[in-house]
């Protein structure tokens, strides 16, 4: 499996789920040049729950424009409760991936697996 998981939520948004411990930087070029491929621009949601961890910079946002990251608007953000549950939701369908996760304590893969939303220690 990637690293990474790009998807589009609602709005036509693209949301860049981490699949891996793997930092984002190692496969930003990766999603930057399908991106590209599709001639998007605009804002990226990226939600690290499996390389950050159930912590305030799990969720960011950055302007993607003229076929590269605007690096310069990165913002850490914390979601609305629909947004987290939607994320939530998305990981609930990689659970055997997010067993395999050394980044989440055994109690938040147990809430996540039984449909309970985590919550975040912002």
């Amino acid at each position: 499996m990637r690293d990474y998981i790009l998807a589009f939520v609602k709005k036509g948004i693209p949301v860049v789920y981490s699949m891996s411990a793997t930092r984002s930087d190692c496969y930003i070029n990766e999603v930057k040049n399908e991106l590209i491929e599709i001639n998007y621009e605009g804002k990226v949601i990226f939600d690290l729950l499996l390389s950050n961890g159930m912590v305030k910079n799990r969720f960011s946002k950055i302007d993607f424009k003229n076929n590269d990251f605007d690096l310069n608007s990165v913002l850490v953000f914390k979601p609305s409760e629909e947004q987290l549950q939607s994320h939530n939701n998305f990981y609930r369908n990689y659970q055997s991936v997010v067993d395999q996760s050394f980044i989440l304590s055994k109690p938040q893969k147990f809430l996540l697996r039984k449909g309970r939303d985590l919550e975040h220690k912002y």
